[in-house]
């Protein structure tokens, strides 16, 4: 793990950045004490993915979690969008 102090972060941030690693971090301290880290994100996952990465730990909150995640899909919506449509008046007219 990289150390820098934090005079050397503020001054040089964008090479910093540049040459964060993909999985790293880097320790920022100030006078000896670490003060933060900073490290890099990871990429999204599609949903595939998260399943993968939970099929066969345990067992999920209840017994529809594992068919829930096969409905999925990887197109983001807004999930209040139906709600809001349902609840949603039009103000009326005035005669």
């Amino acid at each position: 793990m990289q150390k820098i102090t934090s005079t050397d972060f503020v001054r040089n941030a964008r090479s910093v950045l540049d040459a964060l690693p993909a999985e790293g971090e880097i320790i920022i301290e100030r006078h000896g004490v670490e003060v933060a880290r900073l490290s890099s994100i990871r990429a999204p996952m599609t949903v595939e993915q998260v399943f993968a990465l939970h099929a066969g730990k345990n067992a999920p909150a209840d017994d529809t979690w594992y068919e829930d995640c096969r409905r999925l899909d990887d197109e983001p919506r807004d999930p209040w969008a139906a709600a809001e449509s349902a609840t949603s008046t039009k103000p009326s007219a005035k005669p």
